[in-house]
């Protein structure tokens, strides 16, 4: 292996771990959020934009999968 391929890696094994760590870190925060969101009744539109873009990412060029997934008929 490079040298150069080798220093990426670690680069991106720290990068790595830093996140894991961010999320034990805020993992109770962001619980609390959720669980507020939740009593507001908010989930359920965050649930639909975020089914949105990610269909959108999946989907091939030109389908029409904001229409499906915020009119209920997203498989």
């Amino acid at each position: 292996m490079s040298w150069a391929f080798l220093a990426y890696k670690d680069r991106l094994i720290q990068y790595l771990e830093r996140v894991i760590q961010d999320l034990i870190t805020l993992g109770g925060r962001i619980a609390l959020l959720i669980g507020e969101l939740e009593e507001q009744g908010r989930v359920e539109p965050l649930l639909s934009l975020a089914a949105a873009r990610e269909a959108a990412d999946a989907a091939p060029e030109g389908a029409d999968t904001q229409s499906s997934v915020t009119s209920g008929t997203f498989q």
